[in-house]
């Protein structure tokens, strides 16, 4: 079986803070701006233009909020499992690419440095009404190093697999051919059943064999039997099944004993479940239906129950049905019901108990949940009410 799994993810970005003020004033606004447009590091002073409107734009031409997109990407990417709805530090995590417009005046500085000594920037001349234009990703959360952590639960080890396998193994299996010779073929052991043969010895009555292949001769009207283990199956194959048929399995098909103990009647069986004639994936499912409180507790003292079970009972049967509660003066059956009970032990809980069935009105007629005004204090209240007609 498939054991647990877990995968570590890492993000790394870098951002900046988005100030879209004057970057005259310098710090985080002038980081900002030269962020944006790097060539503003080669001018002095960089400064809005008189009146410069600063628009931050999406690709439909929509203002972007900037209290909510506080950051602009510089380095990195953001993940994709960032953005699938994920929150930090409870900031929902988006992203947004934006058109960012201003226009600056600054002084231009030349290139040219003097013969010794250090580089020094001389003025050339002063740049007004320069009209800017940048593509740039905003964000909703800082830079920093996310980490995202998977974990994968591994498949659930069936209750009981391992004494249930060690009871199948116990058991004798038989191995052979069995020829059938008829006038005409008429199918007398199709594949599904199990094949018991009378008349020799007698554990061959009781043997079970499992039919693995099935030769059919039309001519001569002789029908093959090939039974034995299914030795081309093996513990992979026997995993895979269960992963197919993974889900809850009802109480009734597994006859109450979910320990597979050996001296149950419900224990491991070669044959149970198994048609007689035709396959057929199992029994019919009863119309009983019983969702216990302990599951161990009612495989311990089911016969003690004398009636209903501790936990939830749906009962749609039309004979041989227990009058659920002990509810002096009804009989059964009384179906479909409805029963909810405490319990353990053997014995029902002796307060608690609740009992839905048609019949327990007792040809009163058919009951309804209806609103009822009634007044409280001075104010009228709406409450819901179970009556029978005209009430």
């Amino acid at each position: 079986m498939q054991g647990n799994s877990s995968s570590l993810v890492t993000c790394t970005i870098a951002t900046v803070s988005v100030d879209t003020s004057d970057p005259a004033g310098g710090d985080a606004a002038l980081t900002f701006w030269e962020t944006v447009f790097p060539e503003l590091k080669d001018l002095t002073g960089p400064a809005f233009v008189p009146n410069c409107v600063v628009t931050v734009t999406d690709d439909a031409g929509n203002p972007i909020d900037t209290s909510t997109f506080q950051y602009l990407l510089t380095g990195g990417q953001v993940a994709p499992w960032m953005l699938n709805g994920n929150t930090i530090g409870g900031t929902p995590v988006q992203c947004q690419q934006c058109t960012v417009t201003a226009a600056f005046q600054a002084t231009e500085n030349s290139n040219s440095f003097p013969v010794s000594g250090s580089p020094t920037a001389v003025p050339m001349a002063h740049v007004q009404a320069h009209s800017k234009h940048a593509r740039v990703t905003l964000l909703t959360i800082p830079g920093n190093t996310y980490v995202n952590q998977v974990q994968t639960l591994g498949e659930i080890v069936p209750f009981g697999l391992a004494g249930y396998i060690y009871n199948i193994a116990q058991i004798p299996q038989y191995e052979g051919s069995y020829i059938i010779q008829e006038t005409e073929i008429t199918d007398q052991v199709p594949l599904g059943n199990n094949l018991n043969l009378t008349g020799s010895l007698a554990e061959w009555t009781t043997m079970a064999a499992c039919l693995q292949q099935i030769s059919y001769d039309l001519t001569a009207g002789r029908t093959t039997l090939t039974f034995g283990p299914a030795s081309h199956l093996g513990a992979k194959d026997f995993v895979e099944r269960l992963r197919v048929n993974r889900g809850p399995r009802w109480f009734n098909l597994n006859g109450n004993n979910v320990t597979n103990n050996p001296g149950s009647n419900g224990g491991t069986q070669l044959g149970n479940n198994v048609a007689q004639r035709g396959p057929s994936p199992g029994p019919r499912a009863a119309d009983r239906q019983i969702y216990p409180i302990s599951i161990t507790d009612l495989a311990a003292n089911a016969s003690a129950y004398s009636y209903g079970f501790p936990g939830v009972t749906i009962d749609t049967t039309t004979s041989d049905q227990p009058n659920y509660g002990n509810i002096a003066g009804l009989t059964a059956p009384n179906a479909p019901i409805i029963m909810l009970s405490g319990g353990s032990g053997g014995a029902l809980a002796s307060t608690g108990l609740v009992r839905i069935t048609g019949a327990d009105l007792a040809g009163h007629g058919p009951a309804y949940f209806q609103p009822l005004g009634v007044c409280v204090a001075g104010v009228w209240k709406t409450c819901m009410v179970l009556c029978t007609a005209p009430y």
